[in-house]
C-alpha cells in the first residue's frame, strides 16, 4: 500500500493544519463525514480525486482543495513493482462546541 511521507500521523497533522471549514458549513451548523477517494500513482501523485458522499456546503470542494495539495508519497508495490493504487479517505468535519 501506498504510504504518505512520515506515515499516518504526519497525514492526519497535513489535513488538519491545511483544512479550513467552510463559512458555508459554519453558519448553517453542517458537521458530518466526507469520504474521499483518490489514486497514488507510480511516481507518489495524488490523482483522480473523487467525493464519494459530501455533506454539502462546500466541504466536498475543501477536501478537494487540501488533496490536491498534498506531497507525494511513497508508491504502492506488487511484487516489487510500483503500482496505482486507489485510496478512500474520510475527513470528519466537526465543529468545536
Amino acid at each position: 500500500m501506498p504510504e504518505y511521507p512520515g506515515g499516518s500521523e504526519a497525514m492526519n497533522s497535513f489535513i488538519v493544519d491545511h483544512l479550513k471549514y467552510p463559512t458555508l458549513a459554519k453558519d448553517n451548523n453542517v458537521e458530518g463525514k466526507v469520504i474521499a477517494q483518490f489514486v497514488v500513482t507510480k511516481t507518489g501523485d495524488v490523482t483522480d480525486i473523487k467525493i464519494l458522499r459530501d455533506i454539502g456546503s462546500g466541504c466536498g470542494e475543501e477536501v478537494m482543495r487540501v488533496l490536491k495539495l498534498m506531497p507525494k508519497w511513497i508508491p504502492g508495490k506488487n511484487k516489487r513493482k510500483t503500482v496505482d493504487v486507489y485510496l478512500t479517505l474520510p475527513i470528519e468535519f466537526t465543529l468545536a462546541q
